[in-house]
């Protein structure tokens, strides 16, 4: 991906799965320690075969197997959004709450890209050291946020088209999801979806939906395209619905 950082030079790659910090006692330590020379090991034996074959494609599983849960966890708490606002990657909130399946999606697709960029960066590159900082799956699995970004924003396109047929009656899914901010106070969030939805009472479905989607951060011409309006008409509505809105707090 363009303008990503690598997995080395970002200070979450050397963090596990949950995010934990580097404190570590001795002996967790020497765990590690121990890890990385066996993953040494491992990495010298895959590159005598040009990290293809049999041993390459067992190792490849795991890796995958792994950073599936990985991502399925952080998908079900909402992990990976912060994870990827960290990394300067903005993600819209989805339209509709997460399912299983979406879930298993994102994650199959998202490890899948990681595992080819791995295979060339950190493997057959050099991008992973022995010395660590970062076991193997620990590397893998700080690479993931650098992937999930374009998978989400495909998957989400798709999702969007299938919210904006929705009836106006379930226009509250598409409201108050906005860009993921882990620093935002909840109770915020929850206000402003309830001052949002208060304003689409009494309004055409046309007008609710512009609104929601503008709420959320979609752009003029994004809203055009899911609604099925001009961008300039996406405009007037916006317009006149805030003349209006001064109006009535006059």
């Amino acid at each position: 991906m363009d303008g990503v950082p690598g997995e080395a030079d970002d200070p979450e790659s050397w963090r596990g799965p949950g995010g934990e910090e580097a404190g570590r006692s001795d002996d967790e330590d020497a765990e590690r320690a121990q890890r990385l020379r066996g993953d040494a090991m491992l990495v010298e034996h895959l590159r005598r075969s040009g990290f293809r074959g049999p041993d390459y494609d067992r190792f490849a599983e795991g890796l995958v197997r792994y950073g599936r849960s990985v991502l399925m966890a952080w998908l079900a708490t909402g992990e990976i959004f912060a994870r990827c606002g960290r990394r300067g990657f903005w993600l819209r909130r989805p339209a509709r709450p997460l399912t299983h399946d979406d879930r298993e999606s994102l994650a199959t697709d998202t490890v899948v890209s990681a595992l080819v960029d791995f295979r060339s960066r950190a493997l057959i590159g050099g991008g992973w050291q022995p010395s660590g900082p970062a076991t193997l799956t620990t590397y893998f699995a700080g690479g993931l946020p650098n992937h999930f970004p374009n998978v989400y924003r495909a998957w989400q396109r798709t999702t969007d088209k299938e919210a904006a047929e929705l009836p106006v009656a379930d226009v509250w899914q598409q409201v108050g999801t906005g860009y993921f901010d882990p620093h935002r106070d909840p109770q915020e969030i929850v206000a402003q979806r309830e001052a949002v939805l208060g304003e689409l009472n009494g309004l055409d479905p046309v007008t609710a939906r512009v609104l929601a989607l503008a709420e959320d951060g979609y752009q003029h011409a994004e809203i055009a395209e899911l609604v099925g309006v001009s961008a300039r008409a996406v405009e007037g509505r916006l317009r006149r619905h805030r003349q209006a809105r001064k109006g009535g707090a006059q």
